[in-house]
């Protein structure tokens, strides 16, 4: 069973079930995401990722707006012989209602119903890909595109390697409790990652340091 990697990215990939609804039938748990309509902004960012020990994450970037980010957890309930699921946010025990489909996630009215109309489709969000990292920092992107390196730099061994060891440094900072290492990684050593995937994370790592001014590991240099 593949697993889930948050921190300000995402890495899906889950496997499938049994029978009859959603739940038992399709492979819903991991990680969806998509643009959704949003009133007074571009657009709403939205990464919401379901787990199979049924609890949720959720963050959300209103595009366009400096003070944009926002992120809650809580627990998944699934509505008794139907395909929704209620998520319970953690703290005041609000509710948001999704419709689970094939390969997505659509969020629900107050009364579990489809939102009609011309949006309706802005109001499902995909699955990611598996292995696919997906960054929050609104400036890494540009950064990366920037940065006058490429992946055909470095072997996947090279990368996969150093990976390994700015997880570990990574992890320990988060444990010790500083709040820039907001999340503790869980990148398995036994897992094939492709190259694509194992190039984005060293560069966020890069990224990372060179944004805070810091090296997480000792005797490195810039690249």
């Amino acid at each position: 069973m593949k697993k889930i990697l948050t921190l300000i990215f995402v890495l899906a990939a889950f496997s499938a079930f049994a029978q009859h609804n959603s739940q038992n039938s399709l492979d819903w748990a991991g990680t969806y995401k998509g643009i959704m309509p949003c009133a007074d902004c571009e657009g709403i960012r939205t990464i919401i990722t379901l787990t199979e020990k049924n609890e949720f994450s959720v963050r959300m970037q209103y595009l366009g707006k400096k003070a944009n980010e926002y992120k809650y957890s809580g627990k998944v309930v699934w509505n008794s012989g139907e395909s929704i699921i209620t998520l319970i946010t953690k703290g005041d025990n609000s509710k948001e209602y999704y419709f689970v489909g094939e390969g997505y996630i659509q969020k629900l009215d107050s009364d579990k119903k489809k939102i009609d109309g011309d949006l309706e489709e802005m109001f499902k969000l995909k699955k990611a890909d598996e292995y696919e990292l997906i960054v929050f920092d609104s400036g890494f992107d540009f950064w990366l595109n920037s940065s006058g390196h490429s992946i055909s730099q470095y072997s996947n061994e090279y990368l996969r390697s150093m990976n390994i060891s700015y997880v570990q440094e990574w992890n320990r900072r988060n444990i010790m409790g500083d709040r820039r290492f907001e999340s503790y990684i869980d990148y398995d050593t036994f897992e094939d990652y492709n190259k694509d995937f194992n190039y984005k994370l060293f560069m966020y790592f890069k990224y990372f340091e060179e944004k805070n001014r810091l090296k997480l590991i000792p005797g490195t240099g810039r690249f």
